[in-house]
């Protein structure tokens, strides 16, 4: 759709500014406001005297009646374009079908805007007997929206949604139901629970009550049982304490496994797990007496069933990969701050300078002395001592 005629000078007007052009075009209001649009009319010889305002007919299609508007011609480096001539109280153009307009300026300028469209008073959706809704959607494209419905009451009465008396900025979440239908659960009065009792179903769908039951009075005898759930059970987040008793898994007759997990998922989990020990006889994992925290690793054997080594007393045990030996003596001395004269001290030759074989190793207290063959020379040690 092109433009059909362009007229920039009228006699006796030279000099007059600013100066005044009269375009008609098939074109519609978004086409002739494309930057560079009268682009392709300075080329081919038509001039404008700067500054300079334009009657403008559009048409929304080429059989449509004009519509006609006064716009500004600019030129702007290479491109001459028309942008729309704004004055107070006019609406800027274009604008979006179905967006609200609001005040740009203190002059009563009026557009579409993106932003915060602020009313001092109240803003209402709908009206009586016509149904409205507010609507609030995320950051996110197509990830659903908030809102607020209006349903019809049994009376000519308002539900109002307020916040009471806050410490602090906070954000009240809306979690989800898990089902397409859900209800928040609230109370009687504007304060419905009091700190410590037990909530309990007033009978009514959708409304709790306090049991005026303390929590701490729920389990004060012996023979209560506290869960006896169909399926299992989770704690989603925290501990699960027992101050002043034990944590059993199972019962007698019942295989239970204490399973701790560590923090890389899927890398397997640590199981204290009974089997039958011949007779009504416990087993016991317990520390001595400890100078330190204390970590001990259970290493891998290489094989997937294993025995752990015990003794009938207190061992301790230290092994040395490869301790440098300097040579110069068949018998070489070791020093090592965990070994004493009560000791036991298994070793041998990792690699020596002259062929050796270890006759003897004698602990003292901070080292010990091997005596070989030979002077094994310059070498490594490797070595094993209990205590």
């Amino acid at each position: 759709m092109p433009i059909l005629n362009a007229t920039t000078s009228q006699t006796g007007t030279v000099g007059v500014f600013p100066s005044l052009a009269y375009i008609d075009t098939n074109d519609t209001l978004a086409t002739i406001l494309t930057t560079g649009y009268l682009n392709l009319l300075v080329q081919s010889g038509t001039t404008f005297q700067m500054p300079c305002i334009a009657a403008v007919s559009t048409r929304t299609t080429p059989s449509a009646q004009p519509d006609v508007g006064w716009f500004q011609v600019d030129h702007t480096g290479a491109n001459w374009s028309l942008v729309v001539a704004e004055s107070p109280g006019e609406v800027v153009l274009p604008t979006i079908t179905n967006h609200i307009i609001v005040s740009t300026d203190t002059l009563g300028t009026l557009a579409n805007l993106t932003g915060t469209a602020i009313n001092n008073g109240s803003i209402q959706a709908g009206l009586s007997g016509t149904a409205g809704t507010l609507i609030s959607f995320p950051a996110t494209g197509s990830k659903g929206s908030l809102i607020i419905a209006g349903v019809a009451n049994t009376g000519n009465t308002n539900t109002t949604l307020s916040n009471v008396a806050m410490g602090q900025a906070s954000v009240v979440s809306i979690p989800d139901p898990a089902n397409a239908i859900g209800r928040f659960l609230v109370g009687a009065t504007a304060t419905p629970f009091v700190s410590g009792n037990f909530p309990q179903n007033s009978g009514t769908a959708g409304l709790m009550i306090d049991s005026g039951i303390a929590v701490s009075a729920l389990a004060t005898t012996s023979t209560a049982v506290l869960l006896t759930p169909s399926a299992d059970q989770s704690i989603t987040i925290h501990n699960l304490s027992v101050a002043q008793g034990n944590l059993i898994a199972g019962s007698s007759g019942h295989a239970g496994t204490v399973s701790s997990f560590p923090s890389t998922a899927a890398n397997g989990s640590l199981l204290l797990a009974a089997i039958n020990a011949g007779g009504a006889f416990n087993t016991t994992i317990s520390n001595g007496t400890m100078g330190q925290s204390t970590v001990y690793t259970i290493p891998d054997i290489g094989a997937a069933t294993g025995d752990i080594v015990v003794s009938t007393a207190a061992v301790r045990m230290k092994t040395v990969a490869a301790a440098a030996a300097a040579g110069g003596n068949a018998a070489q001395s070791f020093s090592d701050a965990f070994c004493t004269s009560g000791s036991v001290v298994i070793g041998n030759w990792v690699t020596q300078t002259t062929p050796a074989e270890v006759i003897t190793i004698v602990p003292g207290n901070g080292s010990f002395v091997v005596t070989s063959t030979a002077d094994a020379g310059a070498g490594t040690f490797s070595y094993i001592i209990t205590k």
